[in-house]
């Protein structure tokens, strides 16, 4: 057996009789195998081209008719491209995994000495060292998993059942999806990670998936845990920072965007018959409702979505401006979710108009980028963010103290909300709730 030989050739005590019936043996190298965690991978040459792939693995040059001359080699590559050597086959043993391995060895015995300058390095067992180990879990495991898996191994379980709850669910499932996509975009045949390994995959991220170089270093700061315990790459060194600083220059964040809609249309639209809360259609009732709630709450899509009927609060006094009032919001919602009771919401705030099923954050801020369309036929490219926007600032020009615009729109520091959100806005004699304030512009 050819493994049986190659593996003494290495310092391992093989039992390697012919007398032993071929499931004993196969069993006795499997249980070394694993015992030595040496990789394993299924592969096979058939007949003739077996014989003398077998003929590579020799210690010294075997009977004539084994020899394999250069010609030979030629045909194996052509045959079968780049060759690998099939450590275990016989003809009872051909549909069991067979063993190779990918690192040169200097017991590689004959081929050596016949191999091209330009033939793929001989194949020989080597053990799986760290960078390999993890890098093997990495493509099986979730993050959270992973990272478990490698503060066990140097601070025990307890401790890393504490590391591991350090951050909020919300912020495990954005770092998750930013994983996913570093375990889909890695190479099959990549069998270690290195610091080269994510400067590609970060400009993988700008070529390919033409992302922002803001949302790039969000990724890059969700890898760095993982990274620096698993395979003691440091993402915060000035090799990384000048990739970070060459993508800014390439594509710089664009100037803020302006709502290219007027709200004064949208609120006369809003106030129509057509739009009436007792009259109108499932699906006016459901855009009127969805526009007033966002321009009343200022909240982020993925906060709509996420709202549920259970314990949902109704403030007269902070959002109502009177239920005789075609645009006050309050009134609105009441008669939206009694219209939708009877429906599968599963509990969420708002449904699809037609589907009826919980609406996520993504087609919600559709269907407000729908809701400002209608409202406004001569709205330029709308975004649902933009009601975020015009909500805030209009409470800003209303005279709302910044701390409870900060606190209503739940930013950390005011600098967010004046670079990325304040715009100017016309006053209006219309009374509407805007950013959780109820007095006219």
């Amino acid at each position: 057996m050819t493994t049986a030989s190659v593996l003494s050739r290495l310092g391992f005590l093989i039992n390697h009789k012919k007398s032993q019936p071929v499931p004993t043996q196969v069993t006795h190298l499997v249980h070394l195998l694993q015992l030595c965690s040496l990789k394993i991978k299924a592969f096979r040459i058939s007949t003739l081209l077996n014989a003398k792939a077998d003929a590579l693995s020799r210690t010294s040059h075997p009977l004539l008719k084994w020899e394999l001359p250069q010609k030979t080699f030629h045909q194996l590559q052509l045959l079968r491209g780049p060759l690998e050597i099939d450590l275990m086959a016989t003809s009872e043993n051909s549909k069991l995994p067979l063993f190779i391995y990918t690192h040169p060895h200097p017991r590689a015995g004959t081929l050596v000495p016949i191999r091209p300058q330009q033939v793929p390095r001989p194949l020989v067992s080597e053990p799986v060292g760290p960078n390999e180990k993890w890098t093997s879990h990495l493509r099986e495991l979730d993050r959270i998993p992973f990272l478990k898996e490698v503060f066990s191994a140097k601070w025990g379980a307890t401790v890393a059942s504490r590391l591991i709850t350090a951050h909020r669910t919300s912020t495990a499932r954005q770092a998750q999806s930013v994983w996913n996509t570093f375990k889909r975009w890695l190479p099959p045949t990549l069998t270690t990670i290195s610091s080269q390994t994510l400067m590609e995959f970060l400009i993988h991220c700008e070529d390919v998936r033409r992302l922002d170089p803001r949302t790039i270093l969000n990724y890059r700061s969700q890898l760095t845990l993982p990274m620096l315990h698993a395979f003691n790459i440091n993402l915060s060194t000035d090799t990384f920072s000048l990739l970070a600083r060459s993508q800014f220059l390439r594509n710089p964040p664009l100037k803020q965007k302006i709502p290219q809609w007027s709200i004064d249309r949208i609120l006369d639209t809003f106030s129509s018959p057509d739009f009436e809360i007792e009259l109108a259609s499932p699906v006016n009732l459901f855009l009127k409702t969805l526009f007033l709630t966002a321009l009343a709450s200022g909240n982020r899509a993925s906060e709509l979505s996420a709202s549920v009927r259970t314990g949902l609060s109704l403030t007269d006094t902070k959002a109502a401006i009177g239920n005789a009032h075609p645009l006050c919001p309050v009134t609105a919602l009441r008669k939206y979710l009694a219209a939708t009771q009877t429906l599968p919401h599963e509990d969420f705030v708002f449904i699809h108009p037609k589907s009826s099923k919980p609406l996520k954050a993504g087609c919600l801020s559709y269907w407000l980028a729908q809701a400002i369309k209608i409202g406004d036929p001569q709205a330029i490219p709308p975004a649902g963010h933009d009601i975020r926007k015009v909500g805030h600032s209009i409470a800003a020009f209303r005279n709302s103290t910044p701390c409870s615009i900060l606190e209503n729109g739940f930013w950390h520091n005011a600098s967010v909300f004046v670079r990325k959100y304040l715009i100017s806005c016309r006053p209006t004699t219309t009374s509407f709730v805007a950013g959780r304030s109820t007095t006219s512009s």
